[in-house]
């Protein structure tokens, strides 16, 4: 199943795991945390919230070292992110949207793919001022995806093998437009504010909090 994750950026380093029995206290008794070390400086977080509503996922991706040390993604009702939000203000910490520019999406949009394939789209916002022009798509079929990638070792499908065709035969600057998703048939899809996937790995994790810097 997929979800559609609101993304955030935290301006202030705070260890969760040792304020778990005030969260309980904030988000409710059904609270589960599962705590990921990756090295010495960087920790994983996977809040688990369920109620009567449903399930709430919070996942928190830390390093220490870097300005800005945190990013949230949420998935569920907004009321409980506001809520938690919240108490992270109250405790001093700036939690502002991460608002991804073009470049960003493809580099996060790479590793959430990895070296897989898929049905890809990219759609543009190209609304004219007499509204006769609205939207703008580019499709990449599997077997073609598959191909132009076929000797890619790295996540860089997107960004190294994908928009180079597309310039090259096209004339257009991926980067440069107004880019609002793109989509992988199935599989996944990335906007400016949200992600919808259905899991988060580690590395895009740590692509995300990457690009907040």
């Amino acid at each position: 199943m997929r979800y559609e994750w609101s993304l955030f950026e935290l301006h202030r380093l705070i260890i969760l795991e040792e304020r778990f029995t005030e969260l309980k206290e904030l988000l409710g008794s059904n609270l589960n945390l599962d705590i990921l070390a990756i090295d010495e400086h960087t920790t994983r977080i996977d809040l688990l919230q369920e109620n009567d509503d449903g399930i709430n996922r919070f996942i928190l991706f830390r390093n220490s070292k870097m300005r800005v040390p945190m990013v949230l993604c949420f998935a569920g009702e907004d009321q409980w992110i506001q809520l938690f939000c919240g108490w992270l203000k109250s405790q001093g910490v700036i939690v502002l949207p991460i608002e991804l520019n073009a470049q960003a999406m493809l580099g996060i949009a790479d590793e959430i793919i990895g070296l897989q394939s898929y049905d890809t789209k990219f759609i543009f916002d190209v609304t004219t001022t007499d509204r006769n022009l609205r939207k703008l798509e580019l499709e990449v079929d599997k077997e073609s995806f598959k191909f132009l990638t076929r000797n890619l070792t790295l996540h860089t499908a997107l960004r190294d093998k994908i928009v180079p065709y597309i310039y090259h035969r096209s004339g257009m600057i991926i980067e440069k437009l107004p880019l609002t998703v793109i989509s992988f048939l199935g599989a996944a899809s990335v906007s400016h504010d949200k992600i919808v996937v259905s899991s988060w790995s580690n590395e895009s994790l740590e692509k995300l909090l990457e690009l907040t810097q």
